[in-house]
């Protein structure tokens, strides 16, 4: 029997790199500034 765990986000201002690395490579812009994780839009063409 296989059991699978599910990846539950860290709270906001325990973020790592660990953390981040295992997010998707979307083309979103993510950020951790002391433990917190920002997300922002990036950049389009008009910028």
């Amino acid at each position: 029997m296989t059991t699978v765990s599910a990846w539950h986000p860290p709270v906001q201002g325990q973020w790592t790199i660990a953390g981040l690395e295992v997010l998707p490579d979307d083309g979103v812009r993510r950020e951790i500034l002391d433990g917190v994780l920002y997300v922002s839009p990036s950049l389009s063409r008009n910028h």
